[in-house]
Parts: C-alpha cells; sequence; structure tokens
C-alpha cells in the first residue's frame, strides 16, 4: 500500500454504493503525520467517513513531492515579516501536529537544518505558492520569519492553537468528505479546525 495526497475520486467511481475506501492518507508531503482513512461511498458519487487511526507508507510516486534542495538560506533571505511565534514549531515533530499542518498548508514542506552555531533551524516551504517560514530558537522560544505572497506559518499557528484549544483530540477525531471537486476535512465543531483541498 502507498499513501496518497488526495482519494482519487476514481476509486470512488470504481466502488459501488455503500462500499468502502481504506487507505493511508497523506494530505500533505511529509513521511510522517498520516492517517489511515476509512471512508463510505453514497449513492451521489460522494464517500464520507473518518481518518481511524495514525498510519505511515511510502507515498505513490504519482504524488510524490520532490524534497527541496539547494542553499536554504538564499530561499529565506528575504523576509516580509519577523515576530514571536505563539506556538514552537518544534510540535510539528509529533504526528497529530503534523498532520493538521498538511491540513493548513497542504503544499508545505518542514526542513530541519542546524546552524554553524549549532542552534537547530526549522524551516515550512511552499514552493508552488513561493512562500517560506524560517525559525529560529533565541533561547526564550522562537522566532518565526515569513516571506511570500502565503504567510504559512500564520496558517498553521492558527490551526493547531485551535487544536489545543478543543482539547488536542487524536487524528481519530478527523472527518472527512470527498466530493468530485474537494476532499473536505472538520475536527469537532470550531470552524478554525475545518478545511476544503480542491481537486485540480
Amino acid at each position: 500500500m502507498r499513501a496518497v495526497r488526495r482519494i482519487p475520486h476514481t476509486w470512488v467511481r470504481q466502488t459501488k454504493p455503500g462500499g468502502t475506501i481504506l487507505t493511508t492518507l497523506a494530505p500533505g508531503s511529509w513521511a510522517y503525520g498520516t492517517g489511515l482513512a476509512k471512508v463510505s461511498v453514497n449513492e451521489d458519487g460522494t464517500a464520507e467517513g473518518r481518518v481511524i487511526g495514525e498510519s505511515s507508507f511510502m507515498q505513490a510516486r504519482s504524488q510524490a513531492v520532490v524534497p527541496l534542495a539547494g542553499d536554504l538560506s538564499a530561499r529565506t533571505a528575504y523576509a516580509d515579516s519577523e515576530r514571536a511565534a505563539k506556538v514552537p514549531p518544534a510540535l510539528l515533530e509529533e504526528w497529530m501536529p503534523a498532520f493538521l499542518a498538511q491540513l493548513a498548508a497542504p503544499g508545505a514542506q518542514l526542513v530541519r537544518a542546524t546552524r554553524s552555531d549549532g542552534r537547530r533551524q526549522l524551516y515550512v516551504f511552499d514552493a508552488d505558492r513561493e512562500s517560506f517560514a524560517a525559525f529560529t530558537e533565541n533561547g526564550s522560544g522562537w522566532t518565526v520569519r515569513q516571506g511570500g505572497p502565503v504567510a504559512l506559518w500564520d496558517d498553521i499557528e492558527r490551526t493547531l492553537i485551535a487544536w489545543q484549544d478543543a482539547g488536542r483530540p487524536d487524528i481519530s477525531a478527523t472527518r472527512l468528505r470527498i466530493t468530485a471537486r474537494s476532499h473536505m476535512y472538520g475536527i469537532g465543531d470550531s470552524p478554525a479546525l475545518r478545511w476544503e483541498h480542491r481537486l485540480t
């Protein structure tokens, strides 16, 4: 089995109403922070279900993202803003926060590095949207610099704060609805924990 970023709608069309699709779902491009999705196909050609637990497989080749290469400092040289992070980006190294980050910014990749002074450096890049967030530990927390047309960390941070406020539900609280045009995800009743990933 391979992980998919989206459940292809052809799978839904090829499954009889009442049938079940079970697959590892990686809504972004990370090697972890993925879930086992179980959805049932409806008469109208949609499918609904939930993520029933954590699961990890290599991504399907057709949906895999090419890892970033090159000089990361050059990619992040020009920031539009700099501030203290409200949530430590190291949280993204945990499974559920990584899953949430991919829902909030599905084109983003987390990249780890070590500075010449030994301090950890974390980055979130979205190459398609030419946006980045670069984090540096400063002794009392983390500083985030953001650049590009999308404030990646603002989107991810809002999601992580809403998740914490909701009591940190686990991955099995994630609902999923699939149509021919999009994947819709939701956790609980909070509007801040709802996402729509349109299919192109």
